[in-house]
């Protein structure tokens, strides 16, 4: 029964998990995340990306799974726990698309 809600659960999650996106900069460049990565903008409205799932901390920064397509959950005293470690979101990690 157990192993049936893990499957279900990430089936659900795999739509938004693979679903990135790439975000427009006030210069009106598009940045992308690396594939299976994620994108987010800071405070300021830089892109910021991971190579895997990222989670907001407790500062409002991200957190980011160092391992391609890595996963990151918060655990119950709200610590981030990251396949492959942790690291924050960066701006080094966004693509920049071409013709």
């Amino acid at each position: 029964m157990r192993s049936i809600l893990l499957a279900t659960l990430l089936l659900f999650s795999l739509p938004s998990w693979s679903a990135s996106y790439c975000l427009k900069t006030t210069l009106g460049d598009y940045v992308c995340p690396p594939p299976f990565g994620h994108i987010y903008a800071d405070k300021l409205g830089n892109p910021l990306c991971g190579k895997g799932q990222c989670i907001k901390d407790r500062l409002g920064d991200y957190q980011c799974s160092k391992q391609d397509g890595g996963f990151a959950i918060k655990n119950d005293l709200g610590d981030i726990l990251c396949t492959g470690g942790c690291e924050p979101a960066s701006e080094k990690n966004c693509q920049i698309p071409k013709p």
